[in-house]
């Protein structure tokens, strides 16, 4: 996780220290990839055949390079969902069989919870360490209004264009599909989820319903939700720390085993970075749209709309990452709240 956070930055770096252009640089960046690109983007064929083929269902078809249809997407999706669903069952089984501390898990409605993180965590590292997703998120980035560079006044990317990369619109919603899958399905299948939890989850629900129904082009809300999911993407070690502590922790002691906190204190590291990439670029993109005129009147009750369900996963973010922190410093009792353990000890 730490190795695709300092790629990123190590990459910014890369363009602005050098005196070559933006644009030739990101050539070359994208000829690098293009070898790792041709041969996933042949797996990835069947996905978008299998995806071509339900659009030719749904009585809508286009090229396989085109925009898909939202008939489509939600076949795919669902899809998704049944996959992902009898997938879990089976690993909770498989784990519950041969995994001592999964079964001896209490109570057991947890081994849902730990299931279901442990699979959030496995797709979205796996999108990251994908480079398809690497590339046309680079390719996202650079459409998205107020992207870094350009707000901090430095050389910026070369002018957004989808047509330049036909494949992007496709990808894009594939990868945000596969992001909220895990969500909605917790909403199912994990009971007593913590509110904000739940709240979270039909905020992103809610987020993947707009992007089926738009095209990145058209509007700025649709890139800013493919921003936050590219930063949130970053923090899938989170959620495989948020499933191991339930399986290593001891459930008759305050102390934390150290591994876990260690992991836990790597993990608030990351994910502190994660939201104030997020965080400020919304931000600026608020005080740009508002304060350089750059909104249209049409533009308000949108944009206000969604900064509101934003603000739903912000607060998520901050109860996630004051507690994090905490278990870092051995501050959270084995039962959620604040530990009363002295310093000495």
């Amino acid at each position: 996780d730490i190795i695709v956070l300092a790629t990123v930055i190590l990459f910014d770096c890369w363009t602005i220290t050098t005196t070559t252009s933006m644009a030739a640089r990101f050539e070359v960046f994208d000829g690098l990839y293009e070898p790792f690109l041709d041969i996933q983007l042949e797996i990835n064929r069947g996905i978008v055949w299998a995806m071509t083929k339900m659009e030719e269902l749904s009585g809508h078809v286009t090229s396989e390079f085109e925009l898909i249809s939202w008939q489509a997407l939600y076949l795919y999706f669902l899809i998704q969902i049944i996959t992902v669903a009898l997938t879990w069952v089976l690993i909770h089984a498989i784990f519950n069989y041969l995994w001592p501390n999964f079964s001896k898990i209490n109570p057991a409605h947890k081994k849902w919870y730990v299931v279901a993180n442990f699979s959030k965590a496995f797709f979205l590292g796996m999108q990251c360490f994908s480079p398809t997703w690497f590339v046309y998120s680079l390719y996202q980035y650079q459409c998205t209004p107020n992207p870094l560079l350009s707000s901090l006044g430095l050389p910026t990317f070369p002018e957004c264009d989808y047509h330049s990369h036909p494949r992007q619109p496709l990808i894009a919603k594939w990868a945000a599909s596969t992001y909220v899958v895990t969500d909605v399905l917790a909403l199912f299948m994990v009971p007593k989820l913590p509110v904000t939890t739940v709240y979270h989850h039909v905020a992103t629900s809610i987020f993947l319903l707009f992007v089926f129904h738009t095209t990145l082009e058209e509007t700025q809300i649709g890139r800013k939700i493919y921003l936050y999911g590219f930063w949130s993407t970053f923090s899938f070690m989170v959620n495989a720390f948020l499933a191991l502590r339930v399986l290593y922790e001891k459930r008759d002691s305050d102390r934390k085993p150290f591994p876990l906190r260690v992991f836990a204190g790597l993990s608030s590291i990351v994910y502190v970075v994660c939201c104030l990439g997020n965080w400020s670029l919304h931000l600026i993109w608020v005080a740009d749209g508002i304060g350089n005129g750059i909104w249209e009147y049409s533009d308000y009750l949108g944009n206000c709309i969604y900064l509101a369900l934003l603000v739903v996963l912000v607060k998520d973010d901050l109860v996630l990452m004051k507690w994090l922190i905490q278990y870092t410093f051995n501050l959270v009792a084995v039962n959620g709240k604040p530990s009363k353990i002295k310093k000495k000890q």
